[in-house]
C-alpha cells in the first residue's frame, strides 16, 4: 500500500496507524475506501464514548449507592425494555389465527 499522504490529502499513513491501534487487520485496511474507514473509525469512536459514559454511570451509582442509607429497590435500577409495535399486517394476521382458533369465520364486504 502507499507510505505516503496522496493527491488528496489522504493521510495514509495516519490512517493505517489509528486503524491498527484500535485492533483491526492491517490487511482489511487496504482493501477498504477511504470512506470505509472513515465509517468504521467514526462507528469505533462512537462505540468508545458509549463505553465510556457506561463506565462514568456505573462508578458514580456505585459511589451513590455506598452512601445511600437505603437501597432502591433494584426494579428503580433496572432499564425497562420498550414495547415493539405491531403492524397493521401483524395485527391481521393475529385476529385471523384467533378467529380461525375460535371456529370464526370470514365474512367479506361486497
Amino acid at each position: 500500500g502507499p507510505s505516503e499522504a496522496g493527491r488528496s490529502g489522504w493521510d495514509w499513513p495516519g490512517s493505517l496507524k489509528i486503524w491498527v491501534s484500535l485492533g483491526f487487520d492491517p490487511d482489511q485496511f487496504w482493501r477498504k475506501t477511504p470512506r470505509e474507514i472513515r465509517l468504521i473509525l467514526d462507528a469505533r469512536s462512537a462505540a468508545s464514548e458509549r463505553e465510556h459514559n457506561e463506565r462514568a454511570w456505573l462508578a458514580w451509582h456505585i459511589a451513590a449507592l455506598s452512601r445511600a442509607k437505603v437501597m432502591p429497590k433494584i426494579d428503580k435500577l433496572m432499564a425497562k425494555p420498550k414495547p415493539t409495535l405491531q403492524t397493521w399486517e401483524q395485527q391481521l394476521a393475529i385476529v385471523r389465527q384467533l378467529n380461525a382458533a375460535f371456529g370464526g369465520s370470514v365474512v367479506r364486504r361486497q
